[in-house]
């Protein structure tokens, strides 16, 4: 039997039943969902404007969010909610959760999830924050970071700001003009990045063992501080020693920037001033 919660005012649910899939829509306001020690799960609803919330537990599935919004499709019906429709919701799942969060406005928060994520927003900002495990990430212009990632991603933005951080070995990102930073801390085994006016900034350890493909119609294309000729039509492509995987990074008329990521000790000083010792 499932459970439904109608919640018009600040309250706490605590479900006792384990929840393997957490789903999650929200407007405005604030929504953290973060893991915690045990096999319940906890929803705080701290502040409420509008239309009540709707908490369901079907199965292993719980969902909160707003009656008539669900995930498909959310970015299109919020238009039918007011102005001053906002939450702020606090869950707390099982660290292994699997995780769908939409929001349009709203701030969010997603913290120490070992399970497969896909977050969404229209324009809030939202940090993925020290998670585990294949991850989603999509915003039309809210500001998308993601800190200590461990496991593969792929990114989509419109207008929005994407930083990416962590022991990431897949990545397809694509933006259109939003900026895209990649600060990653092991070298990727494979890297496929495409902006039509974003710059894109990579920064990996052992940048000389990627095989590097990076072309710039308009734009500037620089490793390691040396700007690359012949960055036009064909692009620039620098073959790693032994290589450990491949960059693939295309842009329009935004700047492409490859960086050496030195030891943990260095990565205060490493910068654009040194090269990587290879020819185009």
């Amino acid at each position: 039997m499932g459970q439904h919660w109608t919640v018009a005012e600040p309250t706490t649910i605590d479900v006792a039943e384990t929840v393997a899939e957490l789903e999650v829509t929200l407007v405005r306001g604030r929504v953290d969902v973060v893991a915690g020690d045990g096999p319940g799960s906890r929803v705080e609803v701290h502040a409420l404007t509008g239309r009540p919330l709707e908490v369901e537990l079907s199965g292993r599935r719980l969902k909160v969010g707003y009656r008539n919004l669900g995930f498909a499709g959310f970015a299109e019906k919020f238009r039918l909610f007011r102005s001053d429709e906002s939450a702020d919701v606090q869950i707390t799942v099982p660290a292994d959760v699997a995780l769908k969060l939409a929001v349009v406005k709203a701030d969010g928060l997603v913290a120490g999830l070992r399970g497969p994520a896909k977050v969404s927003t229209v324009s809030g900002p939202v940090v993925v924050d020290q998670c585990t495990g294949d991850l989603t990430v999509s915003t039309v212009s809210g500001e998308l970071v993601v800190r200590d990632h461990t496991g593969d991603v792929t990114s989509s933005s419109v207008s929005g700001v994407v930083t990416l951080a962590g022991d990431v070995p897949v990545i397809k990102a694509s933006t259109v003009s939003g900026d895209l930073a990649l600060d990653l801390t092991s070298t990727p085994r494979t890297a496929k990045v495409s902006a039509v006016s974003g710059d894109v900034v990579l920064r990996a350890p052992d940048v000389d063992r990627l095989t590097l493909k990076l072309s710039a119609a308009s734009g500037r294309v620089t490793v390691d501080g040396v700007e690359q000729a012949d960055r036009h039509h064909k692009g620039v492509v620098l073959d790693g020693v032994k290589p450990l995987g491949t960059a693939v990074v295309s842009v329009v008329s935004g700047d492409v920037t490859v960086l050496e990521r030195g030891a943990p000790d260095d990565a205060a000083t490493d910068g654009p001033g040194t090269t990587d010792g290879r020819d185009a």
